[in-house]
């Protein structure tokens, strides 16, 4: 029944209930039915009077009634007002056959887009100008909830690259199972916020040095939604290229987390908590052939510490903290790195080579993201406005940054190096799939670079636009 002909219908039957209800008691006496009764004069006296007192108090009760189904019928108004549609037509014969299912579509393609202008102090650190920063193609494969695979190639610099190229399994829903050409778990800012969410256009310093970028190999990544732990492990060759390792070694990592509130992305409703917090450390161990050993660059890519040839032992640690409060998130990241160095003396690979000493690197980064007006950060997610809703001029984001590395310690052999520096963005996320960014940047080297042996101190201006899609 349809929701006007209801009303209608109980409308019409508080209208005619008094009349049919009044139609039942006769005028005059009351009798039993088919029964003559005889009364004299009194007794039919008293007869009307219980008879206009009976139909009063039938009257009363009838109003008491119409009062509550005028009642009752509001409040099915009501329900029907507020409820999620309308209701359906009663069917009236056979229900037809639904119509077919839209089919899902298994293969994505993804698309990110980066355009700079950067200002630079000097041609020895880079030229003025616009610049192609990354430009990312790539497919996801997802036919079904348990298994996505990625391919990303990156067209940045002289050459493409292959950025991601990994499947992965998820048998349980608290864990998941990777293989391929993937980040390893160091640096919770690297592994949970994608490139074009963060609000620099660039990652810190201290990760940028410390990380291995992607790297080829196996891992398992466990977040159970009931327990305030996340944690990862993972085989992989070390080397950071998708063709295959430098030595016969592997290279072994492993994360561990404690995450609360909205830090927890894996608990239902974390999303909406207004503090968070995650708390963890990382590590990297492998044997290496002979390599560079960790760098020191600006934050626009200029090299101002060039390190010595490490090979041997090397193992990075790490430790994180990333703090939610309503529009503001913190992000703390410290690493040292100790690596071990070698030299071949006569040139043959099956003798001994001699020992020289160890150097080791630290680093740290602490940024402070405020999101001025629009929706908040979520983990792996910048504050994007929402595509189905009425556009209100996106969302804007103030982010401030301490770089801080001290690198080529330890060793009397080797030049120290390292720098200190502040960094400045405003992002303006104006929908779901652009951003526009401006930063600066102030840095001040420990020694100065080789190419310009008079300066101590390097600014940079970067404006960038971002497109991305897809993921």
């Amino acid at each position: 029944m349809r929701r006007e002909h209801l009303a209608a219908f109980v409308v019409a039957s508080l209208a005619l209930w008094p009349a049919l209800a009044s139609a039942g008691v006769p005028d005059g006496p009351l009798q039993p039915y088919g029964v003559e009764v005889e009364c004299d004069p009194v007794c039919e006296e008293e007869a009307h009077a219980a008879s206009d007192a009976l139909r009063a108090g039938e009257s009363e009760v009838l109003q008491v009634e119409n009062a509550e189904l005028v009642s009752r019928l509001e409040a099915l108004e009501r329900k029907l007002s507020d409820g999620p549609g309308q209701p359906q037509a009663v069917s009236q014969g056979p229900r037809p056959a639904p119509g077919p299912r839209r089919p899902v579509v298994p293969l994505r393609p993804t698309l990110l887009g980066e355009t700079d202008y950067r200002v630079y102090p000097a041609e020895e650190e880079g030229r003025t100008g616009f610049a192609l920063a990354r430009l990312r193609p790539g497919l996801i494969l997802s036919p079904v909830d348990w298994f996505r695979g990625v391919a990303t190639v990156e067209f940045a610099g002289k050459n493409p690259i292959i950025l991601d190229a990994y499947a992965r399994f998820s048998p349980l829903s608290w864990l998941d199972l990777s293989l391929g050409y993937a980040k390893p778990p160091l640096f919770a800012s690297f592994i949970n916020e994608p490139v074009y969410a963060i609000p620099f256009p660039g990652r810190a310093p201290v990760v940028g040095a410390f990380r291995v970028r992607r790297d080829l190999g196996v891992d398992a990544h466990f977040r159970p939604a009931a327990l305030p732990v996340e944690g990862w492990a993972r085989v992989g060759n070390g080397t950071g290229s998708a063709l295959g390792n430098d030595n016969a070694l592997p290279a072994g990592y492993a994360a561990l987390d404690l995450v609360f509130g909205r830090a927890h992305s894996a608990r239902p409703g974390a999303a909406d908590a207004t503090w968070g917090l995650r708390l963890g450390v990382a590590g990297l161990y492998e044997n290496t052939e002979d390599r560079e050993g960790i760098a020191g660059t600006t934050p626009l890519g200029f090299r101002y510490y060039r390190p010595v040839i490490v090979s041997g032992e090397r193992k990075v640690g790490e430790a994180h903290l990333v703090g939610y409060a309503g529009p503001l998130r913190l992000t703390v990241e410290g690493a040292i790195a100790r690596e071990a160095r070698s030299r071949d003396t006569d040139g043959n690979p099956s003798t001994p080579r001699q020992s020289l000493p160890a150097i080791t690197s630290y680093g740290l980064s602490t940024e402070i993201a405020w999101t001025l007006f629009g929706t908040r950060r979520q983990v792996g997610r910048a504050p994007l406005p929402d595509a189905a809703s009425v556009w209100e001029g996106g969302s804007l984001e103030l982010a401030v940054r301490y770089d801080g590395m001290w690198l080529g310690r330890g060793a009397d052999d080797v030049v120290e190096g390292g720098s200190q520096g502040g960094a400045l963005a405003l992002v303006w996320w104006p929908t779901h799939f652009l951003a526009a960014s401006a930063a600066g940047y102030l840095t001040r080297y420990d020694q100065p670079a080789l190419e310009r042996p008079d300066g101590r101190w390097s600014w940079g201006v970067l404006g960038r636009v971002r497109f991305f899609w897809g993921y």
